[in-house]
């Protein structure tokens, strides 16, 4: 995801934030302004002695995927996340399926009763590394998934004191509830601060929160200290996620679209090796939706995926040559071939319209299609005059 993972943009005006794993988060303003509305009610401890205003009472919190937070009005809580992902399919070959296998094994009456029996807590820590776009992600979702249908919580984490704050807070109040904590870029949260000690801490269990799975990705393992990936019990298993296999992508192409011939889901196949599943993803749309052809598809993606786009070569390299969105005008530099060629953009730019025309606007797509028919005959006359000068 996006960096830093998780990161959630505050906007006053918008009614929910982004947020990873396909959910979306109400804005701080919007939800101040719900429990401002929403104390109706005191709250006490069992002395007496404290008195706080709250609103409906719950025995359990409703499954789902929330985010731990910590707030001035209330301070440890959980904020629901409303989940919006593609449909989720499984695949054969796929890692998630032996991840989801073990999870599940987990939550079994048989292991944790052993466990139990030999004093040891019943949480487990795991760890999935691999290139962007194998699979990570979409594990997880399935998991979310999974875990709300047996009535579980999951809860995604950024900061380790507010994650064991929270923890401590549910096991209070639900001491077995299935949790899996999600700790998605997992390099980038120990990078944050130097809090690598405290993730430690709440990895080895020192608020002793039982029942829970920790649930850790990182496309950059190598980067990860040694005491996270070298001690069992805090990433007890250590999963690589490669890319999908051939099986895997023409399972998803046939799942996608049934039309397919075999010779041509064949064909997808073949070209698609060692692509994600958001590659494929991109073949399918690009092909059957925009009506592109398999071949310019499949070049722009190998393209895409061997290109170094940084900024050091994006200085030097012709954006308007790269043939992602751009014309293929603009020199192998960045620069006009030479004058003729700026001359005539600039006739080119008189015409051009920079307001971007409205979505399903009929009149706009008109005008349009004019201006376009209006620019093509100009640089056709153009060429024919450049002809009739150079003969």
């Amino acid at each position: 995801m996006s960096g830093p993972t998780g990161s959630t943009s505050k906007d006053s005006d918008s009614s929910v934030t982004e947020e990873p794993i396909g959910g979306v988060l109400q804005s701080d303003d919007e939800l101040t302004e719900s429990i401002k509305k929403a104390q109706r009610h005191w709250g006490t401890n069992p002395e007496g002695t404290l008195y706080w205003g709250t609103s409906n009472i719950e025995n359990n919190v409703p499954p789902g995927l929330y985010k731990c937070s910590q707030r001035d009005d209330v301070g440890p809580c959980f904020q629901k996340l409303m989940i919006e992902t593609d449909d989720l399919i499984q695949l054969p070959d796929m890692v998630c399926n032996e991840v989801i296998e073990q999870i599940q094994h987990f939550w079994s009456d048989t292991v944790k009763d052993a466990m139990k029996q030999r004093g040891f807590m019943h949480k487990r820590g795991i760890l999935m590394f691999g290139e962007p776009g194998s699979g990570k992600t979409c594990t997880i979702q399935m998991l979310v998934q999974m875990l709300i249908k047996k009535n579980g919580i999951a809860i995604y984490a950024e900061d380790p004191g507010i994650l064991s704050n929270c923890l401590q807070l549910l096991r209070r109040i639900e001491p077995s509830r299935p949790v899996i904590v999600i700790l998605e870029d997992f390099d980038t949260l120990t990078d944050r601060d130097r809090r690598e000690n405290n993730w430690l801490s709440v990895l080895d269990g020192e608020a002793q929160i039982d029942n829970v799975v920790f649930l850790a990705t990182t496309n950059y393992i190598e980067q990860l200290d040694k005491r996270f990936v070298d001690r069992p019990s805090r990433f007890d298993i250590i999963m690589p996620v490669p890319m999908p296999t051939a099986r895997a992508r023409a399972a998803f192409i046939r799942y996608k679209e049934p039309g397919l011939n075999d010779d041509e889901l064949f064909d997808w196949v073949q070209q698609s090796a060692g692509f994600s599943i958001a590659h494929v993803k991109e073949i399918i749309i690009s092909v059957l939706c925009f009506g592109k052809t398999l071949k310019e598809t499949i070049g722009r993606l190998n393209t895409q995926r061997s290109r170094d786009f940084s900024n050091t070569n994006l200085e030097s390299e012709a954006k308007g040559s790269s043939g992602i969105g751009f014309s293929s005008g603009g020199g192998t530099k960045g620069t006009f071939a030479d004058r003729g060629d700026f001359d005539g953009f600039l006739v080119e730019l008189k015409d051009w319209e920079f307001k971007v025309p409205d979505v399903n606007d009929e009149e706009s797509d008109e005008k349009s299609d004019e201006e376009s028919a209006k620019k093509s005959a100009k640089k056709s006359a153009k060429k024919s005059a450049k002809k009739s000068d150079e003969g």
